[in-house]
């Protein structure tokens, strides 16, 4: 086993991918690599790696019956998940903040909300999947409002930044 210390500066960088590639290429026998600390066994599971983040989701889903509100919030929540891990990625949270009035009455497809049920989503994925994402929720007309947060790993443990701005009583 080799093992080889690489300064990542940026997942994004494709340097850095292309550098790693390089070394794989100039050790085809070796079985493995410890690059920061970590173990990669092929080129397709490191730049995995690389170009993984991890994003924050916060969606707004409708409530057509009041007693049964977190029912398309959980389908929502669900078809989302589903979509994740197809595409690779990794769900490490979802969290339902509950039935909140909206500040303001919101209009999607010509009807006129005025609450709605939040839920949060930590999740792993790749921009690709993330933009995808994004596409399917402005399509689901069962969605008030999204929005996806690039969350940043080293400040960030398992909490999300719902937790950091209404801390746990």
């Amino acid at each position: 086993m080799i093992k080889i210390k690489l300064q990542v500066i940026s997942k994004s960088e494709i340097t850095n991918l292309v550098y790693c590639i390089a070394i794989f290429a100039a050790f085809p026998a070796t079985p493995y690599f410890l690059i920061l600390g970590h173990r990669y066994s092929s080129v397709i599971e490191l730049a995995y790696i690389l170009f993984t983040m991890l994003y924050e989701l916060i969606a707004i889903a409708r409530v057509t019956n009041p007693s049964s509100a977190a029912v398309e919030a959980k389908e929502v929540a669900s078809t989302i998940g589903r979509l994740i891990i197809q595409n690779r990625g990794v769900v490490r949270q979802i969290k339902s903040l509950g039935l909140q009035h909206l500040p303001k009455i919101m209009t999607k497809d010509q009807e006129h909300h005025f609450q709605g049920e939040k839920f949060l989503m930590l999740f792993d994925s790749s921009t690709s999947v993330q933009s995808e994402i994004l596409r399917t929720l402005r399509a689901d007309p069962r969605v008030i409002r999204s929005m996806i947060l690039k969350v940043n790993d080293k400040k960030l443990a398992t909490s999300s930044s719902y937790d950091r701005i209404r801390p746990r009583a």
